[in-house]
Formats: C-alpha cells, sequence, structure tokens
C-alpha cells in the first residue's frame, strides 16, 4: 500500500469543479429546515444588528466577537438586496423589520454558519489528494464531512463553534503541506491565519492549538531543524498577532469587561466532582452518538490510524497531529468532567472524523470490499443520525400548540413560561418583567444594555396578553451564589435570585398559571437548589392541566406542562 505524502512538484492541482461541489451539496444538506421554530439562548444575533450601528463592543463576552461582525457584512448585503426587490425602501424601514420580525436575521446568521460548517467537505477531500489518495477517494472521505451528525446540527444554530472545527482541519491541512514543502513561507503565513481565525470564533480552540503546535514542532524539528522550525513558529506567531486586533477589537476596546465575563465563566465551567474516566466514558458516548456525534465506527476508525500510517512516507507530522488529538481531547474530559454539551466536541471530532476516513480509504487499498462495506456502513450511521436531525428540524414545534392553547383557553390569565411562545405580550406584562430585572441590576448596581425605543409595546394592544419569560438563569449559574460571583456579576449573567423562585411572591402578583418545559428534569436538578425548590413546589401546589409532548428534543423541546395554581383552583 503506498498512501505516501506527495513531494512538492508532484503536489496535486485543484479540482475546482470537485470542490465547489462539496461545498454547495454540503451547505444545502445544512439549510434543511433552517427556521426550526425557536430562537437558541446562544445566538446573539441582536449584537449583529448593533455592530451595523458602530457598537463593536459585544453585550456579553462569553465568546469572541467575530461571528458578529460577519454577519453584520451579511446584514449589509441583505439590505442591498431587500432595496432591490423593494422589501424595505431605506434603513428605517430596514430596522422595523427586525423590530417586528427578525426570522430573516436568524436565517441569515444561521446560512452564514452552515455555508461555515461546508467548507470542512472541500478540504477533507484536499487533505485526501494530498496524501495521495484517487480522486474518487478523496470524494468518498469529503463525504465523511458532508454527512458528520455534529456538523449538521450544529450549522442550525448561530455560534462559533464550527468555525473552530473549520479552522482546526484547515490547519490539519497545512501542517501536511508544510511537511511537503518545508520552504514554502507562505504556508506559515497561512497558518498564522488559520490560527486567529480558530481562537476568534471560540476562545477555548486554545486547548486544541497548543498540542497541535506541539505536534508540528516535533514533527518539523525532525525534518529541517529546530532553528529553522522556530523561524517558522515565529512568522506564524507574527502573523496572528498582526490580525488577532482587528478580529477582536470588542474585546480590546472592552477589556476590563472581558475579564470580568472570564471569572464568570470559570465558574459556570466548574467540573462537578466527577472521575476521570467517567468524563471519559460520556465523550466517548458522545462520540459515538447518531445524531451529536460522528457515528458508531468513526472513533474505532480514527483508533485504527497508526496502522495505515506505517505505509506513509514521512508520517510524522500526521501522528503527531493523531496524538494531539488524543491529548486535547482528554485534557478537556478532565477539565470540564461531565459538563458536556453537545458543542463542546465539535472541532476535536471532526479531526477524528478525518482521521477516520483516511484510514477507512487505506482500508480500502488493502481490501476494496473490507474498505468498500467499512465506508458504507460509517456513512450510512451518519446518514442515518442526519435524518434524525432534519426531521426534528421541519416539524412543527409544540410552542405553536402551547401558544393556541394558552389564548383560547386561558386569554385573561397572567402566564408565566419558560417557553419561548409565539404570543404577542401586553404592555403591563412587558413593564412587569422589566421591573424585576431592573430590581436585580440594581442590587448588584448594574448598568443594563440600552433598549431600542421600538422594542417599547404600545398600551392597550390588541390581541396582547400577559405573558412573562421565567426568570432567565444562564447554564452553569443555575447552582451559583453570590459570593461564587462576588465582584464578576454581569447584566442577566447573575445566581439565581431567592424572590424570583418564591411561589408565594408569584401569586401575590397574580401570576398563577405557568408553563414549564421539562418539569421532570428540573425536579431532578440537584445542582440548582433555589430553582429544584421552586419547581417541587408547583408541582406539588398546582393542578396539572395540560401537558404536550415534544417533536424537537434535539433542539432542545421537551414535554411542556401547564399548570394552573390560583389558590381557589
Amino acid at each position: 500500500m503506498q498512501t505516501s505524502n506527495l513531494p512538492s512538484k508532484a503536489v496535486p492541482k485543484m479540482d475546482w469543479g470537485i470542490l465547489f461541489l462539496l461545498f454547495f451539496v454540503a451547505w444545502g444538506l445544512r439549510v434543511i429546515g433552517l427556521d426550526w421554530g425557536y430562537l437558541h439562548g446562544d445566538e446573539r444575533v441582536n449584537q449583529a444588528a448593533k455592530v451595523l450601528a458602530g457598537e463593536l463592543i459585544p453585550d456579553q463576552h462569553f465568546y469572541p466577537p467575530l461571528m458578529h461582525y460577519m454577519a453584520a457584512v451579511l446584514y449589509g448585503v441583505l439590505y442591498v438586496v431587500g432595496r432591490g426587490l423593494d422589501m424595505w425602501s431605506g434603513t428605517q424601514e430596514f430596522r422595523a423589520q427586525y423590530f417586528n420580525d427578525p426570522t430573516i436575521f436568524y436565517l441569515t446568521a444561521r446560512a452564514m454558519t452552515g455555508a461555515i460548517s461546508a467548507l470542512m467537505a472541500p478540504l477533507f477531500y484536499r487533505i485526501g489528494r494530498l496524501l495521495g489518495f484517487t480522486k474518487g477517494e478523496s470524494f468518498v472521505i469529503a463525504l465523511f464531512a458532508v454527512f458528520a451528525p455534529l456538523s449538521v446540527f450544529l450549522s442550525y444554530i448561530f455560534k462559533g463553534d464550527v468555525g473552530v472545527a473549520a479552522a482546526s482541519i484547515w490547519i490539519v491541512l497545512l501542517m501536511i503541506r508544510k511537511v511537503q514543502s518545508p520552504s514554502l513561507k507562505r504556508i506559515d503565513i497561512f497558518l498564522g491565519i488559520a490560527v486567529v481565525l480558530g481562537l476568534s470564533f471560540k476562545h477555548s480552540f486554545v486547548l486544541l492549538m497548543v498540542p497541535f503546535a506541539l505536534a508540528y514542532i516535533g514533527a518539523m524539528s525532525a525534518q529541517i531543524g529546530f532553528k529553522t522550525t522556530m523561524a517558522s513558529i515565529l512568522r506564524i506567531f507574527v502573523t496572528a498577532v498582526i490580525l488577532w486586533p482587528p478580529l477582536n477589537i470588542g474585546i480590546i476596546l472592552d477589556f476590563d469587561n472581558f475579564l470580568k465575563f472570564q471569572e464568570i465563566q470559570s465558574v459556570m465551567s466548574i467540573a462537578e466532582n466527577v472521575s476521570f474516566v467517567d468524563s471519559v466514558g460520556k465523550m466517548l458516548r458522545a462520540a459515538m452518538d447518531l445524531e451529536f456525534g460522528i457515528g458508531l465506527l468513526m472513533p474505532y476508525a480514527f483508533l485504527l490510524f497508526p496502522i495505515f500510517a506505517l505505509g506513509m512516507e514521512k508520517p510524522g507530522m500526521l501522528l503527531g497531529v493523531w496524538g494531539a488529538t488524543i491529548l486535547s481531547t482528554l485534557g478537556l474530559a478532565y477539565l470540564v468532567g461531565l459538563r458536556q454539551p453537545e458543542q463542546l466536541w465539535i472541532a476535536h471530532f471532526m479531526v477524528i472524523q478525518l482521521f477516520g476516513a483516511i484510514s477507512i480509504a487505506c482500508l480500502f487499498r488493502v481490501s476494496r470490499a473490507l474498505g468498500a462495506l467499512s465506508a458504507a456502513a460509517a456513512l450510512g450511521f451518519c446518514v442515518v443520525g442526519d435524518i434524525m436531525i432534519w426531521k426534528q428540524a421541519i416539524v412543527r414545534p409544540v410552542n405553536v400548540d402551547v401558544a393556541s392553547y394558552i389564548e383560547t383557553v386561558h386569554p385573561d390569565r397572567k402566564v408565566m413560561t419558560s417557553l419561548d411562545l409565539p404570543i404577542q405580550q401586553n404592555r403591563a406584562a412587558q413593564d412587569f418583567e422589566w421591573a424585576r430585572v431592573t430590581r436585580t441590576a440594581e442590587k448588584y448596581d448594574l448598568t443594563m444594555p440600552e433598549i431600542a425605543a421600538e422594542r417599547r409595546i404600545p398600551e392597550g394592544l390588541a390581541g396582547a396578553f400577559f405573558v412573562v419569560p421565567m426568570p432567565e438563569v444562564m447554564f452553569g449559574l443555575e447552582g451559583s451564589t453570590d459570593a461564587d460571583l462576588e465582584g464578576s456579576v454581569a447584566p442577566f449573567a447573575w445566581p439565581p435570585q431567592p424572590d424570583d423562585w418564591n411561589l408565594a411572591n408569584w401569586r401575590a402578583d397574580g401570576v398563577d398559571l405557568f408553563v414549564i418545559s421539562d418539569l421532570e428534569g428540573w425536579l431532578g436538578k440537584d445542582n440548582a437548589p433555589i430553582m429544584q425548590a421552586f419547581f417541587q413546589q408547583v408541582e406539588t401546589e398546582c393542578e396539572s392541566v395540560q401537558v404536550f409532548s415534544a417533536r424537537k428534543p434535539l433542539f432542545l423541546e421537551r414535554d411542556v406542562s401547564v399548570l394552573d395554581c390560583r389558590l381557589d383552583s
């Protein structure tokens, strides 16, 4: 078997037709059901819209601002296209569209996220060609990026996670090219660009970047010497240092607040007191999950890669990246414990998917029958996971049924809901909600972000209802206290407030109909004692009048319970 790294003079030409085909097919699969019925809490579309008004500093610094800037550019394009199609006559109508119905802004941002994810398909193909595989074999390798379930799923959420994965795959490609053409200094420049993009999509990229850098130094030092390798590292570093400020200008302009949010993030990310084995076990189950992973077979194919690497010319870089991926994955599992949201692993899983695909392509050269069977089975698992994602993306969300129920059966009640409902809120409910948030902000001496005038609901609006959202507690802060966040509290990034989680207080204000998503889950949430006690009280003292079954559990939809807590009920 010969799947060697090719010498620089034999680097295959760019197959642009195939590369574009792979990209557009992958992108097309990632926009199926793009309007899946809810707005994810991490989708900061409002911040991207503010960039158009010149506000470069984000309201929150949990994620770098690059995705906001990129979406803002697309919104500018959207405005021009809309003007040409007479969708709006000017900037005022364009702004009004955002406040009246922001759907097109969410879809634009999600489509951009899907496009970033789709870039991994041509990158997979190009890596296959660089490693000496035929066009057909490289196309099959690329299909593992096209159909990677977690990559498909995260394309539905406007966040930088898939950007980190795409940057990681690009870095692997460039590291292979550097081995093949060590004298090409422009590869160092491209590596610097890829590194800064990864860091500008998500800060945690550093946990994968450092092991990759060690692999790069080791492999290149063995080939061209340590001194020359460090000169390459310097070029990479200088490129990243030059590019990072403009891509993260919002951080630079608000650095003190950036540091405060990192302190909050450290509280949110504290690992539970669990064994390392349990944490790794959860990661492995996630990797083999049909929807949130890469399928049942690919982790095994990844582990087999060193066997096939023995038949490659100069395999040191690839083996270094393979080992660095394992090191980074285990290290991250150790840091986070069991707190492993699905987006945590996207970069690692896509690198694992790449090496698994290469292993299967190598197996095909050893035994065509076994290789073809393995590829078909592994891709089959991926496609099954994708179908599950697409089915749930396009089905009608349960909140539509809940909203209809509230409007027809309980139109005069004051409702608190943990589920985002497509119901027009009335002015009284808005005033009630803002007063509660203002009290909390004053407690911590915080200045809340300015609220646009268009957000103000007019008095006496027809077809409006008294519906207020459940108090917001960010994921990871459910069990936190004032002592945990002392000096680091930020707007909406505060601990659960005892007054907000007291049933008597809600009843005293006349709010006594509760719409609760995943009541069973909240009842068992031992790490959020204040909130858990509230839901236990609601479950004990109130009458369950309706339950709606979830249709989109992959998209955080859960069974919805409607509970009547009137004292005379």
